[in-house]
């Protein structure tokens, strides 16, 4: 993974677009609330995973990542809903970056910019964005495991 100048000055604007779209999105989920049942779920899990005794390990089986992130975020203390929609932005803005070198590996640089931009601001995106749910986080980790898939197959399997 060679970056350039350009490369580089092109992931801070994604990262910080990113950012700020995620600060706001936090901020204004906080103030709906949760909408989504699940988020609840999880929340419950990161207490158990926070080492909290809740007397409740029905749900354990869940996907346990954004559970585990938000759960060292309650071990810093702060136990609040807002920690799971920061664990869901940051995955976001991974996700982003993520993109971004995924179609850098094929367009150049304006192209895979304009399209991690575009992605960034789908409403359906938007929607999700920040929320406590496992949408984004999975599209992340969908996105870098592509991205890495691609790395070792045409370059090096070391990826």
């Amino acid at each position: 993974m060679n970056f350039n100048i350009t490369d580089e000055k092109e992931i801070i604007l994604i990262t910080l677009i990113s950012s700020i779209l995620v600060a706001y999105y936090i901020n204004f989920n906080n103030n709906l609330g949760i909408y989504c049942s699940d988020v609840y779920v999880y929340l419950l899990n990161a207490l158990y995973f926070a080492g909290t005794n809740i007397h409740s390990t029905k749900s354990i089986y869940l996907s346990p990542v954004v559970c585990f992130l938000t759960s060292l975020i309650f071990d810093l203390g702060y136990v609040d809903k807002v920690a799971i929609f920061i664990s869901t932005g940051i995955l976001a803005i991974i996700g982003n970056i993520g993109l971004y070198l995924l179609l850098r590996l094929r367009f150049n640089n304006l192209l895979s910019f304009t399209g991690t931009i575009i992605y960034t601001t789908l409403a359906l995106n938007l929607a999700w964005l920040a929320n406590g749910s496992l949408d984004i986080p999975a599209v992340t980790f969908t996105i870098w495991a592509v991205y890495f898939a691609i790395l070792a197959i045409k370059k090096n399997p070391k990826y």
